[in-house]
C-alpha cells in the first residue's frame, strides 16, 4: 500500500471518529498530492512515496512556522490547532527525515510547546 493510500485510509478513519482537525489536514495534503500529480502529469501512476514525503515535509514546515507565529502573537486556539495538524502529519514521515533532514520538527515542536506553556 502506498503512502498516499495510507493517508487516504487514515482520513476515512478520522472522518468516522469525527477528528475534524486531522480530516482537514489530511484532505489538504491529499489535494497537494493530486496537484503535484497533475503538475508532473503522473495522474495514472501516481507519485512515489519519496515525492509524497517531500510534500509532507513542506506542509510540516508550514505548520511549524505557523506555530512560531501564533506563539509569538499569543493566539492559543490557533496554536493548538496547528500543533494537532503537525502531529497528524508527523506519523507519515520517517523519524530520521523529520528529525535530521528537516531541522528537527518534532523536537522543535515539543520545545516550543513547553516554552509556550510557561508563558501562558
Amino acid at each position: 500500500m502506498s503512502l498516499r493510500d495510507t493517508i487516504h485510509n487514515d482520513m476515512t478513519q478520522a472522518l468516522k471518529q469525527k477528528q475534524h482537525v486531522v480530516v482537514n489536514v489530511l484532505r489538504f495534503v491529499l489535494s497537494e498530492i493530486t496537484n503535484r500529480e497533475i503538475e508532473l502529469q503522473k495522474q495514472e501512476q501516481g507519485l512515489d512515496d519519496a515525492e509524497v514525503i517531500k510534500i509532507l515535509l513542506k506542509e510540516m514546515k508550514r505548520r511549524q512556522e505557523s506555530l512560531d507565529l501564533y506563539r509569538d502573537l499569543g493566539r492559543v486556539a490557533d496554536f493548538l490547532i496547528e500543533e494537532k495538524e503537525l502531529k497528524a502529519l508527523e506519523k507519515y514521515v520517517p523519524e530520521k527525515m523529520s528529525g535530521g533532514g528537516h531541522t528537527g520538527v518534532k523536537t522543535q515542536s515539543t520545545a516550543k510547546k513547553k516554552q509556550y506553556s510557561n508563558r501562558v
